[in-house]
């Protein structure tokens, strides 16, 4: 009898087993209540890779905000060097329509699609702001800013709009470009270093044996 049981016991525990490895949380963003949702961790990540990549990571088993049109996002730098902002486009995803009702709103946050305002959003994080916004293009695209730069090993959190959509691309995130130097600035320089190498040049010359022998 025994022996007819435990292939039927056998199957019912390999059924009853979780498929796949379980999902991890993401602790870059505090565990909490936002806005009556518990939550305890990000529902996305990004992260600065080593190799100068970035990554974005979901978690689906964290809460959802009303409405479904906030997202709870952390940042993690895992790259070797300290980075001060980033950009982030959502594609056709509004990620930056902040409409006012922020997790942080105070009554006073400006609505900043389809026309920026100013001031805070509502959707910054402990020591971030945002800009370059693309207003005139939906919203999809802007600059989250850094107050002190995110040293490697370090994380952080800010708040965005619109969940992401599996069947749409995921978001692009890179740094914001380098300012080109003014010419003026590089013409300066060039000086510079022409003065000191001839300022050099002039040095030894003056102290070689020839010289002294005049």
């Amino acid at each position: 009898m025994l022996k007819i049981w435990l292939p039927i016991i056998a199957l019912a525990t390999w059924l009853c087993l979780p498929i796949g490895p379980a999902q991890a949380t993401l602790t870059q963003c505090p565990a909490g209540t936002i806005e009556g949702v518990g939550f305890t961790g990000c529902n996305v990540l990004f992260t600065a890779n080593a190799d100068g990549t970035f990554s974005t990571t979901e978690d689906t088993s964290q809460g959802v905000f009303p409405d479904f049109d906030d997202q709870y996002v952390g940042f993690q730098n895992s790259s070797s060097n300290p980075i001060s902002a980033i950009v982030i486009d959502g594609g056709p995803i509004s990620l930056f329509a902040f409409d006012a009702d922020g997790p942080n709103s105070n009554g006073n946050s400006a609505q900043f699609c389809p026309s920026a305002g100013s001031g805070q959003t509502g959707y910054e994080g402990p020591d971030n702001t945002f800009s370059h916004i693309n207003t005139s293009g939906g919203c999809t695209m802007g600059e989250v800013d850094f107050i002190a730069a995110i040293a490697p090993g370090q994380s952080t959190y800010f708040f965005l709009e619109e969940l992401l959509d599996p069947r749409s691309p995921q978001p692009v995130i890179s740094l914001p470009p380098q300012p080109n130097p003014e010419p003026g600035s590089l013409a300066i320089l060039s000086a510079a270093l022409l003065a000191l190498r001839f300022g050099r040049n002039g040095w030894r010359h003056a102290f070689t044996p020839s010289a002294l022998a005049r």
